[in-house]
């Protein structure tokens, strides 16, 4: 009796998945629109080793690790393309890498504000100059221009995670003077995000400020009280 074929098991979490599998479908029926932004300031939340002084905050991700919205992606020959996330503010910044897992409904969830602030912790808040850029903007205008919009795209949680990776690989493949995607922040939804493609920004970034999170408690109880949440 012949056995029974393997079952199959779906991809690992963080590879992005083939064009065909992503929904909407790609390539989009109309040209994503692009937009020219001007140099400024904008804000990462991230984590520096505290005993070797890695990850600083103009060091893009090159190691093909993690499942975030876009990254990692990588391209048609399998390398990594090296990413790196920002907000418009401190507050948006904070929301989005720490306060990702928050329940909803939040009202009266508990945050543990201490053990993030403290120095093993390694959490860091930075303010990064970054040059003038070409970005697509999967905004609510932009979206509209190929007949999307925000939440086919943004919405939903992690495990659309490989979808919308998707469409940035699409993006870098197929926009070569695009150098990152801008979007409103879920968490935050009054100031704006951004992935930057690392081998689009010859001219690298430059660090402004660092300095450790309990700097920025205000911002970090401030986005926990808008939720409703509870910070200790």
């Amino acid at each position: 009796m012949a056995s029974a074929p393997p079952a199959r098991t779906a991809p690992p979490v963080a590879v992005t998945l083939d064009y065909a599998q992503a929904t909407p479908a790609l390539p989009p029926t109309h040209p994503l629109p692009t937009r020219d932004y001007q140099a400024r300031t904008v804000w990462r939340c991230h984590r520096m080793d505290p005993a070797t002084g890695l990850y600083r905050s103009t060091v893009f991700n090159s190691g093909g690790r993690g499942d975030a919205r876009f990254s990692p992606i990588f391209d048609s020959t399998g390398a990594v393309i090296p990413t790196l996330y920002a907000a418009t503010e401190a507050r948006a910044a904070i929301a989005e890498v720490l306060l990702h897992d928050m329940p909803s409904p939040s009202t009266g969830a508990i945050f543990d504000a201490t053990h993030a602030m403290l120095p093993s912790e390694g959490n860091m808040v930075s303010s990064v100059e970054v040059p003038a850029l070409t970005l697509v903007p999967l905004t609510s205008f932009g979206l509209q221009a190929v007949g999307l919009t925000v939440p086919d795209l943004i919405g939903g949680n992690s495990v659309r995670y490989p979808h919308t990776r998707a469409w940035a690989r699409w993006i870098h493949e197929n926009m070569p003077s695009v150098q990152g995607l801008y979007w409103m922040s879920r968490r935050d939804d009054e100031n704006g995000c951004m992935v930057l493609f690392g081998d689009r920004i010859p001219s690298g970034l430059t660090e402004l400020t660092r300095e450790p999170l309990r700097a920025y408690r205000l911002e970090l109880f401030e986005a926990l009280d808008a939720m409703g949440a509870v910070g200790i």
